[in-house]
């Protein structure tokens, strides 16, 4: 893994990665609680392996900056679509788990046309989801 630094809104925004050049494939791990669950299970350096390349950007709220993603799935979900964003990477997954699962959701839910796959694992999920996605794929 590597680390690297990427200006979102007038803050520096921390992330790690692992990539090979030519990798057309990129997959956002989302981890809003700063828990560090997937570099506890080597998720980047085997994912990479796929032909992936991994993104995982330190969200704002741990690192007591940026108070405009504070707060809510939804402004956590802006975050993640503002670094997409910054780094102009394409074809773009995202990968969540328990509340991350669900700022994965929002995020392909409030810009569908921007990521390729989500991958939710154990999400907590909320009543709207279902007619939310519903709508989403019309």
């Amino acid at each position: 893994m590597e680390s690297g630094e990427i200006l979102i809104s007038g803050s520096k925004i921390l992330y790690s990665y692992a990539a090979k050049a030519g990798i057309k494939k990129n997959l956002v791990l989302i981890d809003i609680n700063g828990e560090g669950i997937w570099n506890e299970i080597r998720a980047p350096d085997r994912i990479v392996q796929w032909n992936v390349n991994v993104y995982i950007p330190v969200f704002p709220e741990n690192e007591g900056q940026n108070s405009k993603y504070h707060g809510s799935i939804d402004t956590a979900s802006e975050f993640y679509y503002d670094f997409v964003q910054a780094m102009r990477l394409k074809n773009v997954m995202l990968m969540g788990e328990g509340i991350n699962a669900d700022v994965a959701l929002k995020c392909s839910m409030n810009h569908p046309e921007k990521y390729s796959n989500v991958i939710v694992v154990d999400g907590t999920g909320y009543g709207g989801y279902a007619e939310e996605l519903y709508r989403v794929q019309k």
